[in-house]
């Protein structure tokens, strides 16, 4: 598992957790995260976020900039 799943995950834990709090299920931090970080990686491969960090900052420009029009 690398720090960037971890660190994504530590922003959901909590939100995660409780969900399965309501339902009964395993708790955060009990060492299933990391077969679900294989699984999900083997399934969907890994995020490219530099590309997603450009195409966002991009966003964000063409919004300041817009705005400094009005």
């Amino acid at each position: 598992m690398c720090s960037s799943d971890l660190a994504f995950f530590a922003n959901i834990g909590g939100t995660v957790q409780q969900c399965w709090d309501d339902s009964g299920r395993p708790n955060v931090g009990d060492g299933w995260e990391e077969d679900v970080f294989r699984q999900t990686k083997d399934a969907y491969g890994v995020v490219d976020t530099a590309a997603r960090d450009r195409i966002t900052k991009s966003v964000l420009d063409v919004v300041k900039e817009e705005k400094l029009r009005k």
